[in-house]
């Protein structure tokens, strides 16, 4: 898109002619957009389809204006011509296209437009697309897959058929030809997010981000869009611009019927800009080796602790601001005190871990989930270890932020569950509650003896509002199944 506008006239007649020699003999010649427009003279019958049409915003101006000029003496043509070969002109692209002009304002084919928003797939087409799926492949899909596979792409039908390709590819039923939800979550874990990296589309979101002239666009999506999982309102100028940018990305959502309100397009665009874009662009990684335990397993304790101690102070200290949750317990001696929300610490956790622990093979990816009563999430880290270690062991992380004990007890239970669940595919061998608090003086409630020994612990990090003291307690089981409590511990 970078080249000049000759060599990108010549480009598209040859690759028209190389996908239809039958048709073309001559389209290498065409070396400028009335070329084009004269090409399919001969034809009886035109319908062209442009995929990637966002792309433009990538080009140089003067192959930008020439090939939207190209496309107005198209429109010219075939309102003025009944005898007109081309008899429609389909762009697909992101939302971002119906902002795309010619610096030469009279060449843009877009003041008469009609344009059609593809929606998003509904949970019921989801669930017969995936029906219809496995009754071609004589597999068994479990409704919480479907469930799942709608939540994490928000139905993006691209997104849904890549979590298909994968199933397909990968086959991981059970007994009985049933694709089981921890099969799901295994393949989630140890292989979605690469196969997403790997999708052009995805793979070009992630590289415009990681361009230097987009930090201000991604400081917004960083403090404001990634922690949030519900529309976010923009009100500063400056910030709406790089907020259209990202929808012309394809990254966030227009909210309909709300001025200026936005949001991410699904939990695994966050999943993979969280795992792929902030660790390489905020390099916050603690300065000492990955600790290990004897059997050479991570120790999570101590790399817990050595991880908080390397946060971005400041971004959560603006979290209160931007990220937040309404505290239920007493925070400087108020009540009600806004502070950062469970995705903020995620965040954290996420790029850390990622530049540090990624070093060694293992891979982190972040989830979020909603409960049944559909008006609370809680986030999640997984961490496998690389393929080439006996059973691949597995950590599982739950986060919590400034919780009551009644909060703390539903997590408690809640993280034992889903880890069961999950031991059916995966090699289970820690599983931590991650508690960040602000409340003044808190107490230090853990899980019971009868959790403690299926294996939950937990650790608690409280801090002040700026996040320049911390300190630590934490109950749980040493690698010779002793039962260990810290109750205080500063680390900063």
């Amino acid at each position: 898109m970078d080249t000049n506008e000759k060599r990108f006239w010549l480009d598209i007649g040859r690759s028209l002619q190389i996908c239809n020699d039958s048709f073309f003999n001559r389209l290498d010649t065409i070396e400028s957009g009335s070329d084009f427009a004269v090409a399919f003279n001969e034809w009886k019958s035109v319908v062209i389809f442009i995929d990637e049409f966002d792309r433009l915003y990538g080009a140089i101006d003067k192959v930008r204006d020439e090939f939207l000029g190209c496309f107005r003496t198209i429109k010219h043509a075939m309102s003025m011509n009944v005898n007109y070969p081309i008899l429609s002109v389909i762009i697909v692209g992101t939302f971002g296209i119906l902002e795309l002009n010619s610096s030469n304002t009279y060449d843009s084919p877009f003041n008469v437009r009609d344009p059609f928003q593809n929606p998003n797939l509904s949970k019921e087409q989801v669930q017969r697309l995936f029906e219809e799926f496995g009754s071609e492949h004589k597999l068994n899909v479990e409704s919480k897959v479907i469930e799942d596979i709608y939540l994490q792409t928000n139905g993006h039908a691209s997104m849904v058929c890549l979590c298909g390709n994968l199933i397909e590819k990968i086959k991981l039923p059970d007994n009985d030809d049933n694709f089981s939800f921890a099969s799901w979550k295994n393949l989630l874990f140890t292989s979605l997010n690469k196969n997403i990296y790997g999708y052009a589309v995805f793979e070009r979101m992630l590289t415009d981000l990681l361009k230097e002239e987009s930090r201000p666009t991604v400081d917004l999506l960083r403090l404001q869009f990634l922690p949030n999982f519900g529309p976010v309102t923009i009100t500063r100028s400056k910030d709406l611009i790089h907020a259209h940018n990202l929808v012309r990305q394809g990254i966030l959502i227009v909210v309909e019927d709300q001025i200026n309100t936005f949001m991410v397009a699904s939990p695994l665009i966050r999943s993979m800009i969280l795992r792929y874009v902030l660790p390489d662009i905020f390099k916050f990684c603690p300065s000492t080796e990955v600790p290990k335990r004897t059997d050479h397993s991570i120790d999570m304790l101590r790399a817990l602790s050595d991880a908080v101690r390397v946060f971005d102070k400041e971004n959560i200290e603006l979290a209160a601001l931007h990220s937040y949750k309404t505290a239920q317990v007493p925070v400087g001696g108020c009540s009600n005190v806004l502070v950062p929300r469970e995705s903020v610490y995620q965040q954290q956790l996420a790029g850390t871990f990622t530049n540090w622990i990624s070093s060694i093979g293992f891979e982190v990816m972040s989830q979020y989930h909603i409960t049944k009563r559909k008006n609370h999430s809680y986030s999640d880290l997984v961490i496998t270890a690389p393929s080439s270690w006996p059973g691949k062991p597995t950590v599982i992380l739950e986060l919590l932020a400034t919780s009551t004990q009644k909060e703390l007890d539903e997590h408690f239970e809640r993280t034992l569950k889903y880890s069961q669940l999950l031991k059916r595919s995966l090699c289970i061998r820690d599983i931590w509650t991650v508690h960040f608090t602000c409340e003044d003086e808190p107490n230090h409630h853990w899980p019971t003896k009868e959790q403690r020994k299926k294996g939950l612990n937990a650790i608690m990090f409280w801090h002040n509002r700026n996040f320049t003291s911390v300190y630590m307690g934490a109950c749980y089981n040493d690698e010779n199944g002793n039962m260990i409590e810290i109750t205080k511990e500063y680390i900063m």
